[in-house]
């Protein structure tokens, strides 16, 4: 079975989504037709884990752009939290491009795990060098 986003597959350039993902596996059952089947449960299981395998979030372009001039800066930060952090969320307000006049509101989520507290204090400071961006 595919896995790969279809966005990966039909990527106009090769080099840069080189490798199409398969999850490969076989079917223990069959049904009394002699057809392979999938039971439910397995596939709520497997709808699951490729869900958060491999859920992303698309940014407006205009967004993406903003950000690219900062890209060094912002993957720096990025390595700085990951020790820290179990999970970075971001809100995206509106979520397209922008028309006259407007700006993006971004709210940021950082899951902090009971045995990294120490770094809060550092965390919060990496968290607001991101929201500057």
């Amino acid at each position: 079975m595919i896995v790969s986003q279809s966005c990966d597959l039909t990527h106009p350039m090769l080099n840069v989504e080189p490798q199409v993902e398969l999850l490969v596996g076989r079917l223990d059952s069959v049904c009394a037709d002699d057809e392979p089947f999938f039971l439910r449960e397995d596939c709520e299981i497997l709808v699951r884990w490729i869900a958060q395998r491999y859920q992303r979030v698309a940014f407006p372009d205009a967004f993406n752009a903003m950000l690219a001039g900062a890209e060094k800066k912002r993957k720096k930060l990025h390595l700085s939290l990951a020790p820290d952090i179990s999970g970075l969320f971001v809100e995206l307000s509106p979520d397209r491009d922008l028309l006259c006049d407007e700006q993006y509101r971004v709210n940021l989520l950082a899951l902090v795990p009971d045995h990294r507290a120490a770094a809060l204090e550092n965390m919060q400071r990496c968290v607001q060098d991101l929201i500057s961006l």
